[in-house]
């Protein structure tokens, strides 16, 4: 009977095998998904500083139009939002 203990556990590595696969596969899964999340993530935060940099911008263009060049620093600062 010393072969079919053999192939009991042989059949048990291989069941064992396939569930470490299926166990990594879902990892791999997992992995790719919190990824692709924090590239999401990343976008929208890019996309949130672009949009914030335009309203300081044009905040800086309003408050021009309203009180006008108090200094040539200003005008330099705004220049150099202007460029970004």
């Amino acid at each position: 009977m010393a072969g079919t203990d053999t192939s009991l556990e042989l059949l048990q590595l291989r069941a064992d095998l396939a569930a470490a696969r299926h166990t990594a596969e879902n990892a791999q899964i997992k992995a790719l998904e919190a990824e692709a999340e924090a590239a999401r993530v990343r976008a929208i935060n890019a996309d949130l500083l672009a949009r914030n940099a335009h309203l300081e911008l044009m905040n800086e263009k309003m408050r021009r139009d309203k009180y006008g060049a108090s200094s040539e620093r200003s005008r330099h600062i705004l220049d150099q939002m202007e460029l970004v």
